[in-house]
């Protein structure tokens, strides 16, 4: 008897201690016992003796058939997790609810254990669980719509650029017929210039360089577009880079001279020999030299340099002009295309804001960069990389028209 009195004891204690509540019914479901913390009853069994389990647990209502196959032994338990509690103002609470089959010493079944836990803390950090993983689901279905939104936005985005691509083609190969006829004509009023007078060829000046410039913007169209395209074939040949900065500054001349500008060319001696495609290596130049010549003031100045890089892999070009500068703020959107800085107006000249794209693109294309430094109101330094050949034992070409030597040289102005 006193070892049983000490486990009551102990089995109460423990109850107490974790939370649980147990009541004992009849075969008719009729509370007999109860014990534990009884506060998790919503009623006070004191005050309602003998009243039903659906009584004290209403959520066992609708689950009949469950607890009577309990009391047939036909099932084990009937178990009830994280059912919530409250009344309006109070906080909800979480139970656990197991109801088991209570047996006599004869190993008869009597009634129903009704065990009733608290589990609060564990229901809401379920509950708080189930919330974020709700709110998880709704941010993934979110994110998968607009992933949806976004692919056929970019799809159509693709489709408009593919359009765009084919209108400029189209439109810069059907420019390029008739300029080339204007061009043309005016080359035969040009060896014919007796004829005109003064102002007749004052006017062929102007339509011929209009022509020109209208004929630049027409080919930066369609490298823009074969580029994008990945249609761009390279003609790689051994160059003398030297000589294709003179040509280049040649092809300028008139502009440089127009302007009262100095050109200064300071080359490297024993410069070795290019490994690019000459037309395209021609276009960069040209392009830097242009844009210099453009943004500088009238007698200005703009100086190139030749050098091979530290590691012998490279000729590097640098254009150096006087001009107006490129603002902080505006010189990573210098190689977009379309951009044009801010400041353009204040050199008079006009730009589609595609040459230093087209550039930089035909420099990587080859293998070489293309980059720049720059301050607002001093100047401008591009520089331009290309291979050097290295298919030959001789590692260095001497220019083929004359010495190159180290010291600046003016050659036009």
């Amino acid at each position: 008897m006193h070892a049983g009195a000490t486990e009551q004891r102990i089995a109460q204690y423990l109850i107490s201690q974790h939370k649980v509540a147990y009541a004992i019914t009849d075969r008719d479901l009729r509370v007999s016992e109860w014990g534990g913390d009884v506060r998790l009853f919503p009623r006070d069994l004191e005050k309602y003796s003998g009243i039903t389990l659906y009584e004290l647990a209403p959520e066992l209502i609708g689950v009949e058939a469950e607890l009577n196959a309990i009391l047939t032994g036909e099932a084990p338990e009937l178990r009830m997790p994280y059912v919530n509690r409250g009344t309006p103002g109070q906080d909800i609470y979480y139970l656990n609810l197991v109801n088991l089959p209570q047996h006599n010493s004869h190993d008869e079944i009597t009634g129903i254990l009704h065990l009733v836990e608290d589990i609060t803390e564990l229901g809401k950090l379920e509950q708080e669980l189930v919330q974020q993983r709700n709110e998880l689901s709704l941010l993934n279905e979110r994110i998968a719509n607009r992933n949806m939104q976004l692919a056929a936005a970019n799809a159509e985005l693709r489709q408009l650029d593919q359009v765009k691509s084919r209108f400029i083609s189209v439109a810069a190969h059907e420019l390029r017929n008739p300029l080339a006829s204007i061009l043309g004509y005016l080359e035969i009023l040009q060896e014919d210039n007796e004829s005109l007078t003064s102002d007749q060829q004052q006017c062929v000046n102007v339509i011929q360089r209009s022509s020109l410039r209208l004929l630049a913007i027409t080919n930066n169209l369609l490298d823009l577009t074969r580029i994008e395209a990945g249609r761009i074939e390279l003609d790689l040949e051994r160059i003398n880079m030297l000589t294709l900065v003179e040509h280049a500054a040649t092809e300028l001349q008139p502009r440089i001279t127009g302007k009262k500008q100095t050109l200064f060319l300071d080359a490297s001696p024993d410069l070795p020999m290019a490994f690019c495609d000459e037309t395209r290596s021609q276009q960069i130049l040209v392009n830097l030299l242009s844009n210099a010549v453009k943004y500088t003031p009238e007698q200005g100045s703009i100086t190139v340099r030749l050098r091979t890089t530290d590691d012998g892999h490279f000729i590097e070009v640098a254009v150096s002009d006087t001009g107006i500068g490129i603002a902080k703020e505006e010189q990573d959107k210098i190689f977009r295309s379309f951009f044009r800085a801010s400041n353009v107006h204040l050199s008079g000249e006009s730009g589609t804001g595609l040459g230093l794209n087209v550039a930089q693109s035909l420099a990587e294309l080859q293998g070489g960069r293309l980059w720049f430094e720059s301050e607002l109101n001093q100047g401008s330094t591009f520089y331009a990389t290309f291979p050097v050949d290295d298919t030959e034992q001789e590692q260095h070409a001497t220019p083929k028209r004359r010495p190159v030597r180290r010291s600046t040289k003016q050659v036009a102005g």
